[in-house]
């Protein structure tokens, strides 16, 4: 299981309101979005989303667990620019 992919799939589903449009903007479909965040309901042995025919909402420990999914994606996306910028810039004396 890759926890992180599951967050951002957690995340995604819960922004964009649906599996089927996290399905679309990950180029996947919705049974992988749903196994992705019912992995991750699993992981944490807890609900993270009410699911229905018609429509998601989150649970009170899955408002907390995406608080903290998006601190850490932004803090992680953040981390990876810096490092594959770090190259482009040079530092230190010229010789």
């Amino acid at each position: 299981m890759d926890t992180l992919q599951n967050m951002r799939v957690f995340a995604r589903v819960v922004e964009a309101g649906s599996f089927t449009a996290a399905a679309q903007s990950f180029n996947s479909t919705t049974g992988a979005m749903s196994r992705a965040v019912s992995e991750l309901e699993a992981h944490l042995r807890t609900r993270l989303l009410n699911r229905s025919t018609r429509r998601l909402a989150l649970t009170t420990a899955g408002e907390r667990y995406l608080k903290r999914c998006q601190q850490l994606l932004a803090d992680l996306d953040t981390a990876e620019e810096e490092a594959s910028c770090a190259h482009e810039r040079p530092s230190g004396p010229l010789r």
